[in-house]
């Protein structure tokens, strides 16, 4: 969702308020979720959204020759694997062509869908500044947390499980 920078120091206390609440209603309401976009699909020629499922989704943002992006793809299959029924797994391309992007999802497996980023997207999330960037989004596409770097493993896998938990499912659902 994009970020309103308006200046309300010169509004009254209490227009202040009510036009703040005017324009959080006005920004969540007029702007589609980032997982409801229709992206380019990697692997294919057609497009997809990041959820295809109304579930929690995790993101993992790449670019080509990233071998921390291969690493924490590794972390990704070992999500799907514990529990990939109930959560939207994605790599997107962040950066490089599509061509260089493709070829790097050699080293991804292929039972985690890829998509490719563009500017709607980006500008949503508010920029993806490197890789591997990892984004979490709730069931209803809200974007809850955007970590850049690397996230070891058993963090990953307690935040697949919380983002579980949060739409009601089992506690603790993807941890050993």
């Amino acid at each position: 969702m994009p970020v309103l920078n308006l200046n309300f120091k010169f509004f009254k206390k209490g227009v202040r308020a009510s036009a703040l609440a005017s324009l959080l209603f006005i920004s969540n309401s007029a702007f589609a979720s980032p997982t409801k976009l229709k992206l380019p699909d990697l692997r294919s020629n057609g497009k997809q959204h990041i959820a295809q499922k109304n579930q929690a989704s995790v993101v993992l943002a790449i670019q080509p020759d990233c071998p921390w992006c291969t690493k924490q793809g590794k972390d990704l299959k070992l999500l799907k694997d514990r529990c990939g029924d109930q959560l939207n797994l994605v790599i997107l391309g962040a950066r490089g062509s599509k061509k260089e992007l493709k070829q790097e999802l050699q080293h991804f497996s292929p039972e985690l869908r890829a998509l490719l980023s563009n500017s709607k997207l980006n500008k949503q999330v508010r920029g993806i500044k490197g890789t591997p960037s990892l984004l979490f989004f709730t069931a209803d596409g809200t974007l809850v947390s955007k970590r850049r770097g690397y996230l070891k493993t058993d963090i990953l896998m307690q935040a697949g499980s919380m983002l579980i938990e949060e739409q009601g499912g089992e506690a603790k659902a993807c941890e050993v």
